[in-house]
């Protein structure tokens, strides 16, 4: 039992630590939002002109010029008819 009691005043010294009455929340918060608005699209962009070539297809690209969501393109019909439809 003496055990245990140790291990609750763990726990107490471990939440007091975290419930800090929200100090850390706002440096969190404004990391979180540099990091996410400001450092990581620049990052994309930058390693994206580093290792894509400027005719890479397959993606679009948003109005900042980061790579966006993959183009999938999908055809039905029989692989004569699409060879006939891709000649003509």
């Amino acid at each position: 039992m003496g055990t245990w009691r140790g291990h609750q005043g763990t726990r107490k010294r471990a939440l007091d630590e975290i419930d800090d009455g929200g100090r850390q929340l706002w440096p969190f918060l404004l990391i979180w939002v540099l990091a996410s608005y400001v450092l990581l699209p620049r990052l994309n962009r930058l390693l994206t002109g580093i290792y894509l070539p400027s005719y890479f297809i397959g993606r679009t690209r948003t109005s900042d010029g980061l790579l966006g969501d993959p183009v999938n393109l999908a055809v039905i019909g029989t692989p004569e008819r699409l060879r006939a439809s891709m000649l003509a």
